[in-house]
């Protein structure tokens, strides 16, 4: 009799499971790890300047604030050609971006806004057109 390696359906089956083990683990700790990176732009956010956020391009509106309605809770941005009318609610952050004169940002509120100011808007789920904003950041006038 022939001695040789001898492969089993077992063990083919078992190295399948494994290699599934490993695959999930592998795919939920890089779902984790996403998930963390997130959270951490979202943290530090109000730090970053105008325009530099990094993998929000095209997922904010840049521009300059033509009215303020306070009542309405509602800013209209001037974006080259386009007028963007942006809602504001209770959950939208507002922040004092300061950076150009090198001071820290802070946390600012609708007054805190005013016309000719330049701004940088994050829509909730990304909904330029009549969006509720998530966050905007607030140049010096």
């Amino acid at each position: 009799m022939k001695q040789g390696r001898r492969t089993s359906r077992i063990g083919t089956i078992a190295r399948g499971s494994a290699m599934r083990a490993v695959l999930t683990i592998a795919a939920s700790a890089l779902f984790c790890l996403w998930g963390a990176v997130v959270a951490a732009q979202k943290s530090t956010e109000m730090f970053i300047p105008i325009g530099q956020s990094p993998g929000l391009v095209g997922k904010t509106s840049i521009g300059t604030i033509e009215s303020v309605d306070i009542d309405a809770q509602e800013i209209v941005v001037v974006e080259g050609s386009a007028r963007r009318t942006i809602r504001c609610t209770e959950h939208t952050q507002i922040w004092l971006d300061h950076s150009a004169a090198k001071k820290p940002n802070e946390t600012g509120s609708l007054g805190s806004c005013q016309p000719n100011q330049r701004v940088e808007v994050k829509y909730v789920d990304n909904a330029k057109d009549g969006g509720v904003a998530e966050w905007i950041k607030v140049g010096e006038p």
